[in-house]
């Protein structure tokens, strides 16, 4: 299994950072930098009109500045990954106003974009047909209208006049009645829906999902630097469904992207720069930009990349699981204890104990503390917070948050917060084979201290 070392995910960004639009750059800052929500949303708003829709380039093959429900799904797709931020949830509930009003009954979804895209750059493939009446995108129901579709399921608090769950049996009696499929974008589309369907309409969907991929997907590796649908193009993350794709193939679609990542640097867009001429010209190196990101992020998902442990993958560990499992020691006695935790954004540990606990008095002697969550292990430091204190209110409030049953326990004598700092965080991975843990490092001098085994070469016994 090959995986992208630390040198060429430090390449693919800087380029990331060269030819990418802000957007993007704000995108791998919080992927793998944990950089903060606010800078993703003050790029957005640059793409959100004041009907609530998106356009102004956000989709960068169309240069319309009004909006379009395609525009607006791109736009809604970024906000549904950062949806825990408030700013975020009223940006959704605007767009979501537009995409209602920009319904077409006749054709019970929507279409891509409206007949102003004309006056704008725009590729071939975004031109308005005047006789037809739409773009040549959309021949195929689906794109956008399935994608859409899934963000007005998953935000229907915000849909006043749509009827949601007739939509949803409409599109998949529409996919269910289509034999012959030959846009893979609408499938993605679908894929879109599929992600947050309920079981049963999940498992009925799957199935049909499986049978149209069988239909547009190209195996043939040599044709992979070509525009073409790629096993990973419909396989998100490890733990997706297959929809009855290979493994070996999955496997090495990641291998394909590993090695054009290494020779190139970056990921271009397959399909030229022979459209991208005039006022279009700098929407190749935004495609640049978004599909070297999305090629990072793919691999990421896959965990095939070499050593690099992302913020964001650790808060997903951690917002799994309620227990963690914290060694301490005082030189003497050790002790190894579960404890429910809270954490925030810089991954510091929360929990909250009776000071006279064996943990807790070791801790008062030596602070250096070992925890174990899920598949991850800390290493940090362990320290009261002052009762009492505004930080210890602020603290307070991230523990109490998940563990409201909680909240009286604290007024109790000598029960105390206690917060972990981290100093190095590992996940181990067994996918990989003997001994390997991906690992972000915050304390660089300590890590080197603890010489961790990867610095160590071991010898067969027979030798």
């Amino acid at each position: 299994m090959n995986l992208l070392t630390k040198d060429y995910f430090n390449k693919a960004c800087e380029s990331i950072i060269k030819h990418g639009r802000p957007l993007e750059k704000a995108l791998l800052q919080r992927y793998f930098f944990n950089g903060s929500i606010e800078d993703i949303l003050d790029e957005l708003k640059k793409f959100q009109n004041k009907d609530g829709g998106f356009g102004n380039g956000i989709e960068s093959d169309f240069r319309l500045p009004y909006s379009s429900p395609m525009a607006t799904s791109v736009g809604i797709r970024i906000l549904s990954e950062i949806d825990e931020h408030n700013e975020s949830k009223e940006m959704i509930k605007a767009a979501i106003e537009y995409l209602e009003k920009s319904f077409n009954r006749e054709r019970n979804g929507w279409f891509t974009v409206p007949e102003e895209v004309n006056s704008f750059p725009h590729a071939p493939w975004w031109h308005y047909d005047y006789e037809k009446g739409m773009t040549v995108i959309d021949r195929n129901w689906g794109n956008p209208s399935a994608e859409i579709l899934a963000y007005i399921y998953k935000y229907r608090e915000y849909v006043k006049g749509l009827d949601v769950d007739k939509l949803v049996q409409y599109a998949l009696e529409y996919i269910e009645n289509k034999q012959e499929f030959e846009s893979e974008n609408e499938i993605y589309c679908y894929l879109e829906l599929y992600d947050i369907l309920p079981e049963e309409l999940k498992k009925r969907l799957e199935k049909r999902l499986t049978f149209a991929i069988a239909q547009v997907i190209e195996y043939d590796e040599n044709k992979w630097q070509e525009y073409v649908p790629t096993p990973v193009d419909f396989v998100k993350e490890l733990d997706s469904s297959r929809f009855g794709i290979p493994e070996a193939k999955i496997d090495s679609n990641l291998d394909f992207i590993i090695e054009q990542l290494e020779t190139h640097g970056k990921i271009n867009p397959p399909w030229g720069m022979s459209f991208y001429n005039d006022d279009l010209k700098e929407a190749y190196d935004e495609w640049i930009g978004v599909l070297t990101l999305k090629a990072l992020i793919t691999l990421d998902r896959f965990n095939r990349i070499s050593m690099v442990l992302n913020q964001l993958k650790i808060k997903s560990i951690l917002e799994k699981e309620k227990l963690i499992y914290l060694a301490t020691t005082n030189g003497k006695y050790p002790d190894n204890s579960a404890v429910c935790f809270a954490y925030d954004e810089k991954l510091h540990l929360y929990f909250g104990s009776y000071s006279d606990t064996l943990k807790c008095r070791n801790i008062s002697q030596n602070p250096y503390v070992a925890v174990s969550v899920g598949t991850l292990q800390i290493h940090g430091i362990a320290k009261i917070v002052s009762y009492g204190s505004e930080e210890y209110k602020n603290k307070r409030e991230i523990y109490d948050r998940r563990f409201p049953q909680y909240v009286s326990v604290f007024e109790k004598i000598d029960n105390e917060l206690y917060e972990i700092f981290p100093l190095v965080i590992w996940n181990y991975n067994p996918s990989f084979g003997e001994m390997n843990r991906d690992e972000l490092i915050f304390d660089l001098e300590y890590y080197k201290s603890i010489s961790p085994y990867k610095f160590h070469k071991y010898n067969d016994r027979s030798k």
